[in-house]
């Protein structure tokens, strides 16, 4: 009967180990989804802050244009006064030019 015990002690001993480790697992377990989770976070800053760069350019690209848009239409004004300036003689400041 005494080595029935001890066998049950030891066996009841054993079978905490085991339950032990299996929650030292789910903890591990557990640990790895939340350090998975905080990568994914990262992950999707990095992002974020490239978009917001990537929207940046964007913006600094359509400031570009319109600052070419404008120096366009100021060329054109300025072709557009140097032909009347050149074609109506009496307003003109300069010689009118042989090659129209």
């Amino acid at each position: 009967l005494r080595t029935f015990y001890v066998r049950l002690l030891l066996f009841r001993t054993f079978y905490v180990r085991v339950i032990l480790l299996r929650t030292f697992y789910v903890r591990l377990l557990l640990f790895r989804t939340f350090y998975v989770r905080v990568n994914l976070l990262r992950t999707f800053f990095v992002r974020v802050v490239l978009l917001r760069t990537f929207h940046v350019r964007v913006i600094l690209l359509r400031t570009f244009y319109v600052r070419v848009l404008l120096l366009r239409t100021f060329y054109v004004r300025v072709l557009l006064l140097r032909t009347f300036y050149v074609r109506v003689p009496g307003i003109a400041l300069e010689e009118p030019s042989p090659v129209v």
